[in-house]
C-alpha cells in the first residue's frame, strides 16, 4: 500500500508539473522582479511563502475524507492586500475509486484587522485540477482536468513581523467529471507564511568607546536633529512595532556615535501619530513607538538616563491627515537634543 502510494504521488506530481512548469514561471516572475527590485527601505510590497496543511472532506458522487499538503508563494502588496500562486496534492485512497489530485491556484487575499497582530481574511480564486482515478489498479486511470472557483476564510495571527500563522475554512467547487467523479471540496487549513520584508531584530553598529578623551577644542558644536519619517521606519496603522530597515540602522547608529562623541548631551525621543483614533490613545500610542526607537538606541550601549522619552500624539502634524500618503508621514519619531 504504502510503495504504490508513494509511485502515485512519484507519477502525479512529475506529470502534473511538467505540464505547468511555463504558467506557473510566468505568474511568479513578475512577483518576483517587484519583489527585488525594491530597496532595504520597502516593506510593501514583499514576497511570502507559505506551507499548508488540509483536513478535506468532499461532498459528491464519491464522498471521502483525506488530507492534503500544499505550497504557495505570493506577494503582499500592502499591509490588507496580498495575492498568490500555490499546488495542492492531494490523494485518496477511500473512495471506491482511488484518486490522486493536483491543483494549481492563483488567489486575492483581503486580512481586515482586528488588533495589532490578528486579522480576519477572505481569499478567492480560481483552481486548474487535474485528476486521475484508479478502479482497480493504475492501468485502469481514467483523467480529466478543468478550472474550479475556489473560496477561503479564517483568522490570521502574526507571530513575527515575519512569520504569520492561518487557520481557515477552504471550499473549491466542482472538481471532477462524470467518469473519475464530480465532488466539492470542503478543507480545514492551518498553514504557516514567511514575509522577506526585513528583519524585527538587527544589531545595530556600535561606536567604540574612545580610548582617549578627545582634546578641547573651540569649534561650535554641531547639533543633533533627526527625523525617523517613512522613508526610514514604518508603523503600521495602530502600531508601534518595528521593521528595522537599513535606512532606520544608518541613522541609529549615527545618533549612538554622536552621544558617545558627547557623553555630556542628552536627548529626546519624541513620537508622533495621524489623527486616526482618539487623542487619548494616540498619546499612548505615540510614546510607545518613541519608546521602541529609544530602546535601540539604549541597545548600542547609550545610558537611559540622557533619553527623555516623550509621546505627543496627533498634535504635531507635518502634513495633512485627508489622506493616506500624509497620514504615513505624520507617524513619525524625532530625536533631538
Amino acid at each position: 500500500m504504502v510503495l504504490d502510494f508513494l509511485y502515485r504521488v512519484n507519477q502525479s506530481i512529475g506529470i502534473k508539473m511538467k505540464k505547468c512548469t511555463s504558467t506557473l514561471l510566468i505568474l511568479l516572475c513578475p512577483s518576483t522582479v517587484f519583489a527585488l527590485s525594491g530597496n532595504d527601505n520597502s516593506i510593501y510590497p514583499h514576497l511570502f511563502i507559505g506551507l499548508s496543511g488540509e483536513y478535506i472532506k468532499t461532498q459528491g458522487s464519491d464522498s471521502s475524507e483525506t488530507s492534503a499538503l500544499g505550497v504557495n508563494i505570493g506577494n503582499q502588496i500592502n499591509r490588507n492586500v496580498a495575492w498568490d500562486v500555490g499546488y495542492q496534492y492531494v490523494y485518496d485512497p477511500y473512495s471506491n475509486k482511488s484518486a490522486d489530485t493536483g491543483i494549481f491556484s492563483v488567489a486575492g487575499r483581503y486580512d481586515l484587522f482586528l488588533g495589532q497582530k490578528t486579522s480576519l481574511y477572505f481569499r478567492g480564486g480560481i483552481g486548474y485540477w487535474m485528476m486521475d482515478s484508479y478502479a482497480d489498479a493504475i492501468a485502469n486511470k481514467e483523467s480529466a482536468n478543468g478550472i474550479s472557483p475556489l473560496g477561503e476564510l479564517g483568522v490570521n495571527y502574526r507571530l513575527t513581523p515575519q512569520v504569520y500563522l492561518n487557520m481557515g475554512y477552504k471550499y473549491i467547487n466542482g472538481i471532477g467529471r462524470i467518469d473519475t467523479g464530480i465532488f466539492n471540496q470542503h478543507a480545514l487549513v492551518s498553514s504557516v507564511t514567511y514575509h522577506f520584508k526585513g528583519k524585527s531584530f538587527e544589531s545595530i553598529v556600535t561606536a567604540p568607546l574612545p580610548k582617549k578623551a578627545p582634546e578641547l577644542t573651540y569649534e561650535p558644536q554641531k547639533l543633533l536633529a533627526v527625523t525617523l519619517d517613512s522613508s526610514d521606519i514604518h508603523f503600521d496603522f495602530d502600531s508601534s512595532e518595528i521593521i528595522l530597515t537599513r535606512s532606520l540602522s544608518k541613522k541609529i547608529s549615527q545618533v549612538i556615535k554622536f552621544l558617545f562623541d558627547n557623553p555630556e548631551i542628552k536627548i529626546e525621543v519624541i513620537g508622533h501619530t495621524d489623527s486616526v483614533g482618539s487623542q487619548e490613545y494616540n498619546l499612548v500610542l505615540s510614546k510607545q513607538r518613541a519608546t521602541s526607537i529609544a530602546q535601540l538606541i539604549i541597545d548600542g550601549g547609550v545610558s537611559i538616563n540622557r533619553i527623555n522619552i516623550i509621546g505627543k500624539g496627533e498634535d504635531e502634524p507635518i502634513t495633512t491627515n485627508s489622506h493616506a500618503m500624509g497620514r504615513a508621514q505624520n507617524r513619525r519619531v524625532e530625536i533631538k537634543e
